[in-house]
């Protein structure tokens, strides 16, 4: 395990349609299977391709080493990255006060956001004749309400159905 493959063949796809991108020539496998596998952990191929062609862009910060770019992100650990972490929990707990944790809070609360919830929820006809409007009142009730963590997933369900109806009947809002 963990080492690359000595072969790699992609007749079964060939044979179905013929490969154009480079990803998926045989010849690019080939080639990776060539090179040793310490060199292809951590992506060490990917980042040094990133600095030789656009040392800005790996310059810019790397969400998942934050505050860490391509040329420093193995200094992501205790003491280096202590500071920063600081002031990260020192900012959640005392600065910050629209404190955003699940995708539902950006797409539905809010002034304009709940207009336009109510507008696709309540206001699409097609929908109101596909999904009963008391299972649809319901559900929006009781996501405005103490559970909307609960309801947040089918006050989506039903906002891609109204969506979905409006496509669907190619209806004027």
């Amino acid at each position: 395990m963990g080492t690359t493959l000595d072969k790699c063949k992609f007749i079964f796809f060939e044979s179905v349609k013929p490969i154009t991108l480079p990803y998926y020539d045989n010849r690019m496998c080939e080639f990776i299977c060539t090179i040793p596998e310490k060199y292809l952990a951590g992506r060490q191929i990917q980042i040094a391709y990133l600095k030789m062609r656009n040392p800005a862009l790996a310059r810019i910060a790397w969400q998942d080493q934050r505050p860490f770019n391509l040329y420093n992100y193995h200094f992501n650990k205790f003491p280096y990255n202590f500071p920063y972490r600081l002031y990260k929990k020192f900012d959640r707990e005392f600065i910050t006060k629209n404190k955003v944790v699940n995708n539902y809070e950006n797409q539905f609360l809010g002034t304009d956001n709940e207009r336009n919830l109510t507008h696709w929820l309540f206001q699409n006809k097609n929908f109101q004749n596909f999904i009963d409007p008391k299972l649809t009142e319901e559900i929006y009730t009781n996501f405005k309400g103490k559970e909307s963590l609960k309801y947040s997933h089918p006050v989506s369900t039903l906002l891609t159905l109204s969506l979905f109806m409006h496509l669907y009947n190619n209806e004027k809002v």
